[in-house]
């Protein structure tokens, strides 16, 4: 009973990015327009989801098991494989915000960046963690992918208030990146041993969701609300008015 539990678990961690980037991606080609899905964020994520993807890659590889059946193998696999999942989706993200950039040169740098963050930790990092297996530096490079995922969200939330709107920020995503950061906090919440610096900015990163989701819904929705209720109260004092 428990191990299905367990794969019905590590299975919503699984598809819990699929159902994340594909709203996005429709959205930003119906608009047209990545306005208000901030470059830096999605390069920032793509940061962070390689590297935890290739120390997650490599601990495995380093792990010698031998799996009784596929649920054992999902069980165990379940995280890398929600990061690959995730990061094919971060590059399906670039490529649609590389066609409807509002701005083309900063996208381009941005992509360069990445280019060379890639090329760079699959010729350098990835070697020395297979290599040495040094425990400390495994950890440095959890918890600064940590940060960096949670200081994503930053330039993100600032684009949205400047914007005073959603934008090309698709709601269905924000949501299940929230269920996906819940699945990450409770998986790292179950493992033997994890650093507090690598679930603490997991935690702010949550929280951090839950303010952007709040700001969308705030300036989509709140201020036309609020716009109403004063039109409607301003149509009641002109209508007493006449009265009197």
């Amino acid at each position: 009973m428990l191990i299905l539990f367990q794969w019905l678990f590590n299975l919503i961690i699984i598809i819990s990015p699929i159902f994340g980037f594909f709203p996005q991606i429709i959205k930003v080609i119906k608009n047209k327009t990545d306005e208000g899905f901030n470059t830096s964020r999605v390069s920032l994520t793509y940061c962070s989801v390689f590297m935890e993807m290739l120390l997650n890659f490599s601990f495995n590889q380093t792990k010698s098991y031998s799996y009784k059946n596929q649920l054992e193998f999902l069980n165990h696999n379940s995280r890398l494989i929600s990061l690959g999942i995730d990061w094919i989706g971060m590059i399906l993200k670039i490529i649609v915000k590389n066609k409807y950039s509002n701005n083309k040169n900063l996208q381009n740098k941005h992509n360069k960046f990445l280019l060379f963050y890639s090329v760079f930790n699959l010729g350098f990092f990835l070697p020395i963690i297979l290599a040495f297996q040094i425990q400390w530096i495994n950890t440095l490079l959890s918890v600064l992918s940590s940060f960096i995922n949670f200081i994503g969200f930053i330039p993100q939330i600032h684009e949205t208030y400047q914007l005073k709107k959603s934008g090309s920020l698709s709601y269905i995503s924000i949501l299940f990146e929230y269920i996906g950061s819940v699945g990450v906090i409770i998986y790292l919440a179950t493992k033997d041993i994890v650093h507090p610096l690598t679930i603490i900015p997991v935690i702010i990163s949550n929280l951090s969701i839950s303010f952007l989701l709040f700001l969308m819904i705030y300036y989509d929705y709140g201020k036309q609300i609020k716009n109403k209720l004063k039109k409607y109260r301003n149509n009641e004092r002109e209508r007493l008015n006449e009265i009197v």
